[in-house]
């Protein structure tokens, strides 16, 4: 078993009260992971169509933003603890 970053905790949320209404017991988030796993390696080409849409960091938007990282390196950095949880501290210094 790994553990998995899920960028959209909520969507699996909706997912897993959608087919629990509609099966009438509760899956795991587990078993709904691993049947989105099943169901993408079956359906291989629309999976790929959906991962091909995902926007592409090239050589060119690289350079841009490394550019104008160095652009703005001079401006100062003002750190203030509003907006931050309790552990922000913790865990970015």
């Amino acid at each position: 078993m790994s553990v998995v970053k899920i960028k959209n905790k909520s969507q699996l949320d909706q997912l897993q009260a959608k087919v629990t209404l509609r099966l009438g017991r509760k899956p795991t988030q587990q078993e709904l992971l691993d049947l989105c796993i099943d169901y993408s390696s079956q359906n291989i080409d629309d999976f790929i169509r959906l991962l091909d849409q995902a926007p592409i960091l090239n050589e060119e938007k690289i350079n841009r933003i490394l550019k104008k990282r160095d652009q703005r390196k001079e401006i100062p950095y003002i750190y203030t603890n509003i907006g931050l949880n309790k552990d922000d501290k913790d865990i970015y210094g």
